[in-house]
């Protein structure tokens, strides 16, 4: 019993940087759009390929033009 749960730990860790990779490429590539659209959000989004809403859920959760 024992050795099932600590498989069941070192399984979750993979999870997490597998997460906070995706977030970190998700900002990048937000703040790569923003700066070739010149900071004009509508375009930024349209490069992306997500609504303006989308767009402004994501600058808020990283931050992004606080």
């Amino acid at each position: 019993c024992l050795i099932k749960r600590s498989n069941a730990f070192s399984e979750a860790a993979p999870d997490a940087n597998v997460r906070e990779s995706m977030l970190a490429i998700w900002k990048k590539r937000i703040l790569d759009a923003l700066s070739q659209a010149r900071g004009k959000s509508d375009q930024a989004a349209a490069m992306r390929g997500v609504s303006r809403a989308t767009l402004w859920r994501k600058e808020r959760e990283f931050g992004i033009n606080d």
